[in-house]
């Protein structure tokens, strides 16, 4: 997504709020949906886990919340969007504003049945002022019967984002298997391609004299992971490289309800006295009998002027007159291997703690897929989107 195609997620609040309202009551007093309740509605959200990246609290906050600026629902009673629980379905639901302005419903399965997620996408046409309804992580064989079935389409061809059709699961290198990076006793990863990173990371923390460590995410902090999420964002929308997600669209992920939860761990990343990371995973179930775990949040910052914050007062006195490209760079080298770094630690964390698997989550923008699966050792998980519209 380039920067023009935020413009009309930038409009003043006020000017949509009776719309806002207006779907909100649909939703709840039309198609009988609830609120979602993080600590209320716990217990439906864990019996539906089968190790999948989207089964969790932290994807219904991340994918079905009112913070992000696509929402046209209201945050301040629908602040994660909305729940459907009879007959054994599980799915949250929340209307957004597509890249052309367009209205869609969107869907997240938990555990449910391909008939009943038709069912309700015709209600849902039915009653709310849409052009249409996504449904995403959708296995192959649901996606399939639902094209073939049900009379819905492959997102490509009414695609959410012009550049990411599926948004960030449109490529898929997300599935990361512990067991193939660590074996017992080492303390690097016996995965070349990440120890090499790890060895670059080592030698710069060696280097300037910093440790790099975590410390728990709790909702006293919450300002603090905000700050480092925000300004992720902005540097990825400085080099031209925002696509689909959006600092806003973490403000779900980053609340006490949600870091608050017995399967969900938060952490802050400090370089030095600096913080530079944020870490939120959520244990998801067994897949074919093995504990897995997904990462919902995991942003490290690299930017060499915000890192000077942490650096030692005698490297900084060091670097006071140098200029860039002479000490400070030397200085510096391997900086940038530090986000692949900090999730070696967090991998080592997982492993070491009994998963087997961890998900990273799909991706929108090509240089993230290729580090993922060129650095990380990430396998394709493939899941897809399917859209149902008025014929």
């Amino acid at each position: 997504m380039n920067a023009h195609h935020l413009k009309q997620y930038s409009q003043p609040p006020h000017e949509r709020t009776g719309h806002k309202m207006v779907l909100h009551n649909l939703i709840v007093n039309r198609l009988g949906l609830s609120p979602f309740a993080p600590l209320a509605d716990y217990p439906y959200v864990e019996s539906a886990k089968q190790g999948r990246f989207h089964q969790s609290a932290c994807a219904i906050a991340l994918y079905s919340n009112a913070f992000t600026q696509k929402a046209a629902f209201p945050s301040e009673f629908a602040p994660f969007g909305y729940i459907y629980k009879r007959y054994g379905d599980l799915f949250s639901f929340g209307v957004y504003r597509r890249f052309d302005g367009k209205l869609f419903g969107s869907i997240l399965p938990l555990s449910s049945e391909v008939q009943s997620l038709s069912d309700f996408t015709r209600l849902a046409m039915a009653e709310l002022p849409i052009s249409g309804i996504y449904v995403r992580f959708l296995r192959l064989p649901q996606y399939a019967r639902l094209v073939s079935d049900f009379g819905f389409k492959p997102a490509k061809e009414e695609p959410w984002l012009p550049d990411a059709p599926e948004e960030d699961e449109s490529l898929s290198h997300s599935r990361v298997d512990l067991s193939r990076l660590f074996s017992p006793g080492a303390t690097l990863p016996v995965f070349s391609p990440l120890r090499r990173n790890v060895t670059r990371a080592m030698n710069f923390l060696s280097r300037t004299g910093m440790e790099y460590r975590f410390i728990p995410l709790i909702p006293d902090g919450l300002p603090i992971a905000s700050d480092i999420v925000r300004i992720h964002f902005d540097m990825i929308e400085e080099k031209g490289k925002l696509v689909g997600s959006t600092f806003h669209d973490y403000l779900g992920l980053l609340h006490p309800d949600i870091i608050s939860l017995k399967s969900v761990s938060a952490r802050i990343g400090m370089l030095g006295t600096l913080p530079v990371s944020v870490f939120i995973t959520e244990g998801n179930g067994k897949s074919d009998g093995e504990p897995c775990v997904s990462g919902y949040a995991g942003i490290t910052l690299r930017n060499i002027n915000y890192l000077l914050g942490s650096t030692p007062i005698n490297l900084l006195e060091k670097t006071a007159h140098a200029e860039i490209g002479d000490d400070c760079v030397e200085l510096f080298t391997g900086a940038s291997a530090m986000p692949t770094y900090a999730f070696f630690r967090l991998f080592s964390l997982s492993y070491f703690d009994g998963y087997r698997y961890f998900y990273m989550g799909g991706s929108e923008h090509a240089d993230i897929d290729t580090w993922k699966s060129k650095r990380m050792g990430a396998e394709k998980d493939p899941t897809y989107w399917a859209v149902y519209t008025k014929p």
